[in-house]
């Protein structure tokens, strides 16, 4: 006799979020792991101030952690498409690699310098731009199709 029994933990739901929230702490330990190692070649530019390293003020920090708690309060309660989903994620993520360097050094450990534009930025910042630009192509086509 074959019994079915139906695990809640195991569903697709459950296991689409954990390999999300898996993909997404990969990426944050990329940054922090692309950070630290072009810490250790002495090769990072401290952005002590807010974006691209324009506004410098303490107060970046506070207003970086209060987004992030916003998107990631967001994220939790979201149950819409999965690429918004994901285009949130990399915002969190992005975010959230900033706002430990601001919280242990200070500053944005920034290695990747954009010469077309003039200034440094980091994976995170590359997870931050790839976020948002999803996201305006998400809410483009939202407003095309409605």
């Amino acid at each position: 006799m074959i019994v079915n029994v139906k695990k809640r933990w195991l569903n697709s739901r459950f296991l689409a979020r954990f390999f999300e929230v898996f993909f997404l702490l990969e990426l944050l330990l990329l940054d922090q792991l692309t950070k630290w190692n072009s810490q250790m070649r002495d090769s990072v530019v401290l952005n002590h101030g807010g974006i691209f390293g324009i506004f410098p003020s303490v107060w970046w920090g506070v207003a970086l952690l209060l987004v992030w708690l916003l998107v990631f309060k967001y994220w939790i309660l979201f149950k819409g498409k999965l690429v918004t989903r994901w285009a949130l994620g990399l915002i969190m993520v992005g975010g959230l690699g900033n706002i430990i360097d601001r919280v242990l050094f200070g500053a944005v450990r920034d290695f990747i310098y954009y010469p077309w534009f003039g200034f440094y930025g980091n994976v995170a910042d590359i997870l931050l731009v790839i976020g948002v630009g999803m996201t305006i192509v998400i809410e483009l086509h939202h407003e095309i199709h409605a």
